[in-house]
């Protein structure tokens, strides 16, 4: 691989794969950034209440 690379040879995923990595990041993603925003606004609002 590196000596390819070297070469000046690239390695591309096909289109349809790339595609479906996004869309599986992306769910991933949404729903880890959703659940730190709400561990964030608990914790904001148990401070508040002390």
């Amino acid at each position: 691989m590196i000596g390819s690379r070297g070469l000046g040879y690239q390695e591309r995923l096909p289109k349809e794969l790339m595609d479906a990595i996004k869309k599986k990041v992306k769910r991933h993603l949404i729903a880890v950034l959703g659940s730190m925003e709400e561990s964030y606004k608990q914790s904001k609002s148990g401070k508040k209440q002390r």
